[in-house]
C-alpha cells in the first residue's frame, strides 16, 4: 500500500457470493447507462462511453445483499482503519460493466499540486489517506486487455504527471495494469495514486464493483450543513465573510459551492474558486517543497 500506492487482496469472495453477485447484475442488464467517453484525447485509450450498473445498494431484496455485504465487510474495515483512519462514509455501489471497445479512462490524481481532501501521507506509522477506492472483481481481470491502471509509487511525487502517462500514449513503461482473479479486491488511494482504467479490449464484459470511501472530514459536493442549523439566529446579521466561516466541516472538490475568504488589496472577500482547495504552483515553484 504504501509502496505503490495501491493493495490487492486475493479471494476475499467465494464461490457463493460471487455467483449471487453475477445473477444480481445480469437480473438488472435493463439498468446499465452508457456513460461520457472518458479517454481525455487519448489516442491510444479512445473508444465507446462506459456503461455502468449504478444503485446496488438500493436494488429489491434479495439482489442488493451480495453488494450490501461488500459495504461494511471485515476485511475491508480493518484495513480502511489503518489506511485512512476511522470515521468514512462511502456513496454507494456501482458495478464497472465495459465492453470491448469501451474508451479507458485518462489517468487522473490529487496528489501533486495537492488536494488536501483527496491526498496521501503517513506519519508515526500509519497511513492517511482522505479518499480510498475499493474494486471488487466479479470476473478475472487478464493482463493486456484493460481495466484498472495506475502509475505506482505516484502518491510520493513531487512534480504534475506529465500528458503522454495521463493519455498513456507515452507511458514510458510507468503504467501498470494489475491482473486480478475474480473475488480479489483492489484497494486504491483516489487521489493519491495516479490512476484510471486502460480501455476494454476482452470479449467477456469487464464486471468490477467500485465502492469509495471518504473521510468525514471533507465533502465534495460542498456546502450541505446550513449556518443557520449550525448556529441559530446569531448568523442572521453576519457579513457575507463573517458568514462563510460558520458554516460547518466541508471541503468542495467539484461544483464551486463552498466560500473561501481570500484577502486583496487589504480586503476580505469571498471566493468560490475550488483552485483554494489545492496546494498548487500558484503558491510554490514546481519541485520547491515549501
Amino acid at each position: 500500500w504504501d509502496l505503490n500506492g495501491y493493495l490487492v487482496v486475493p479471494s476475499v469472495m467465494d464461490e457463493e457470493w460471487l455467483a449471487q453477485a453475477n445473477e444480481a447484475v445480469d437480473k438488472f442488464q435493463d439498468r446499465i447507462e452508457v456513460g461520457s467517453e472518458l479517454s481525455g484525447g487519448s489516442e491510444s485509450q479512445a473508444g465507446t462511453g462506459r456503461p455502468l450498473l449504478p444503485g446496488l445498494l438500493d436494488l429489491p431484496a434479495p439482489y442488493s445483499t451480495p453488494f450490501r455485504s461488500m459495504i461494511a465487510h471485515p476485511d475491508v474495515v480493518r484495513r480502511l482503519n489503518w489506511m485512512g483512519g476511522s470515521g468514512y462514509r462511502t456513496g454507494g455501489a456501482t458495478v464497472f460493466c465495459a465492453v470491448q471497445g469501451t474508451s479507458g479512462h485518462s489517468l487522473h490524481d490529487g496528489n501533486e499540486p495537492m488536494s488536501p481532501s483527496r491526498g496521501y501521507f503517513f506519519k508515526n506509522g500509519r497511513s492517511y489517506c482522505e479518499t480510498i477506492t475499493i474494486t471488487w472483481q466479479l470476473r478475472d481481470v487478464e493482463p493486456g486487455l484493460g481495466g484498472f491502471a495506475c502509475v505506482p509509487g505516484s502518491h510520493k511525487t513531487q512534480y504534475p504527471m506529465p500528458s503522454g502517462i495521463r493519455t498513456c500514449d507515452e507511458t514510458m513503461g510507468l503504467v501498470v495494469q494489475p491482473e486480478m482473479k475474480a473475488g480479489d479486491v483492489l484497494f486504491f488511494m483516489d487521489g493519491g495514486c495516479t490512476h484510471g482504467a486502460l480501455a476494454w479490449k476482452n470479449p467477456i464484459p469487464r464486471r468490477g464493483v467500485l465502492i469509495k470511501y471518504q473521510s468525514k472530514n471533507s465533502n465534495w459536493g460542498g456546502g450541505v450543513i446550513d449556518p443557520q442549523e449550525r448556529w441559530g439566529d446569531i448568523v442572521e446579521d453576519m457579513t457575507e465573510e463573517q458568514f462563510a466561516v460558520m458554516r460547518g466541516p466541508e471541503r468542495d472538490g467539484r461544483h464551486r459551492t463552498v466560500p473561501r475568504l481570500v484577502v486583496q488589496d487589504g480586503r476580505v472577500s469571498v471566493s468560490y474558486d475550488p483552485e483554494g482547495d489545492r496546494y498548487s504552483s500558484k503558491y510554490r515553484k514546481l519541485g520547491q517543497k515549501s
